[in-house]
């Protein structure tokens, strides 16, 4: 949810894509590390990045969130790891959505997939 956060408050345009069970066995073996989320083109040269601490903090300094100096910075990622702790815990995401099994279940029913 933070990417999805960063990119809004920057205004930058992004595609976000809800995986199901079937979707993800075609597409995992093209992700870094087999993970998700993952952050396509992230530099205009066709890389991928995966682990979402990692496109969090390339973000952040890509984005001009990251500090403009040392000490800024780790005040800055202080404030990430507090917010990346709590929606964690707390299991927030878009707008009060959980995807649990079920809701990706129901996913894979509307995309048709056996």
């Amino acid at each position: 949810e933070t990417i999805r956060m960063m990119l809004e408050e920057a205004g930058v345009p992004y595609e976000f894509e809800v995986v199901g069970y079937q979707a993800w066995k075609k597409i995992k073996a093209t992700t870094p590390l087999g993970k998700v989320p993952v952050l396509r083109n992230f530099d205009g040269k066709g890389n991928d990045l995966g682990q979402e601490t990692a496109i969090i903090r390339f973000l952040g300094k890509d984005l001009g969130f990251a500090g403009k100096d040392p000490t800024e910075e780790a005040l800055v990622d202080m404030l990430f790891t507090q917010l990346f702790c709590t929606l964690r815990n707390n299991g927030l995401t878009h707008d009060g959505e959980h995807y649990s099994s079920t809701a990706l279940r129901d996913i894979e029913t509307r995309e048709g997939a056996p």
